[in-house]
């Protein structure tokens, strides 16, 4: 945005049972608070804001998370399809 760049941070809740209870979908079932609030601390660092940079990000995220996951499935290398980044060691 604006010839910058921004690193999203988000942790998927999904492996926390803590943290997936407080996960509430929204939009429609096209996302949840959890995203939002990832959505919304990016665009805490964007000055001047534009118009809807939460729901877009939110979406945005959203998306590219739904992506991710079908590529993911879609990997023939087991520890990708498993979401595993390596190798036990030794």
């Amino acid at each position: 945005l604006y010839g910058q760049s921004f690193n999203i941070e988000y942790f998927n809740p999904d492996v926390d049972p803590n943290a997936q209870k407080k996960c509430v979908t929204i939009m429609e079932g096209k996302a949840d608070t959890c995203i939002k609030s990832a959505a919304i601390a990016v665009c805490r660092r964007i000055h001047p804001q534009p118009p809807g940079c939460v729901h877009d990000i939110t979406l945005h995220m959203s998306n590219q998370l739904i992506e991710y996951e079908k590529k993911r499935l879609d990997s023939k290398d087991t520890y990708k399809k498993l979401g595993m980044e390596m190798d036990a060691p030794g």
